[in-house]
């Protein structure tokens, strides 16, 4: 695995990330048949989150049923920065 310098916030969402992980890590977890989160997409969402801004706020990280992690900033109801990786 490579070796980040992260900063602070960046090293609070991967410790999201690393609870959405445990949560989400075998079959079937949301008791609707949803993929276990997928270790490419796991791997790929690390390397997302080492490249963002310090500025961005801390996202909602969850795991789509497919597998893949999905990163959602909020503004308010209507609008949404949605990720999938």
């Amino acid at each position: 695995m490579q070796k980040y310098n992260l900063s602070l916030k960046q090293r609070q969402i991967l410790e999201i990330l690393s609870e959405v992980k445990t949560e989400c890590s075998e079959p079937n977890w949301d008791g609707y048949d949803a993929a276990a989160i997928d270790d490419n997409s796991y791997k790929n969402a690390i390397n997302f989150i080492s490249l963002l801004p310090v500025y961005f706020p801390i996202p909602d990280i969850r795991v789509d049923p497919d597998g893949e992690v999905s990163f959602e900033w909020y503004e308010d109801k209507r609008n949404v920065f949605s990720v999938s990786v």
